[in-house]
């Protein structure tokens, strides 16, 4: 009789790991030949492209990623029709983003983002993770390219009573920003 259990048992969770319950997150993503993942969000309606030097990814700091913990990253997106910055900061201690400014040479382009902020917990050592986002307008777009352009690009998060260290922007990230404003552009025409 136990054997008989087990085995409508089996049959049962096969046919239902087999069926499945078709869910999914609603949102379908593909790598498209020029090196951007294109998302599509069912849910929202919203569509991103992301240059794959600029994915986000929790192992991977674009500006700093130090054996303490500390951690920056600072990334552009297009999102409908529109370039978004991304600024993320990982470290012991709040920062309270304001702002991230970006410069070289006498261009500078400092922006004020919209905040989140969360506290996470691994191995024992507490880590405060922030992140800034903000639109830029055609202007700052222009800007925004015209600096990444440049051999120094240097770029620091503003916080409410501190600031980030001041770091220079690799060049595969400048790369990446210059082709994802050359994206937009070929987007919007």
């Amino acid at each position: 009789m136990k054997g008989m259990f087990v085995l409508v048992l089996c049959a049962v969770l096969c046919a239902l790991s087999v069926s499945g319950c078709g869910s999914t997150s609603g949102i379908q993503s593909e790598t498209l030949s020029d090196g951007f993942v294109k998302s599509t969000d069912e849910v929202s309606g919203s569509v991103s492209y992301v240059h794959e030097d600029l994915e986000l990814n929790a192992m991977f700091y674009n500006l700093h990623d130090s054996i303490t913990g500390e951690r920056e990253n600072f990334r552009v997106k297009i999102l409908n029709g529109f370039i978004v910055a991304n600024c993320d900061y990982r470290d012991n201690d709040w920062l309270f983003m304001k702002s991230f400014v970006l410069w070289a040479d006498s261009s500078r382009l400092q922006k004020p983002v919209k905040r989140s902020g969360s506290v996470n917990s691994t191995s024992g050592f507490v880590f405060c993770q922030e992140r800034g986002s903000c639109v830029l307008s055609d202007d700052e777009v222009e800007l925004l390219e015209q600096i990444c352009k440049s051999n120094d690009v240097k770029i620091c998060f503003i916080g409410d009573n501190s600031r980030t260290d001041v770091f220079v922007v690799k060049p595969r990230v400048k790369k990446a920003v210059v082709e994802t404003v050359a994206k937009w552009r070929e987007i919007s025409k």
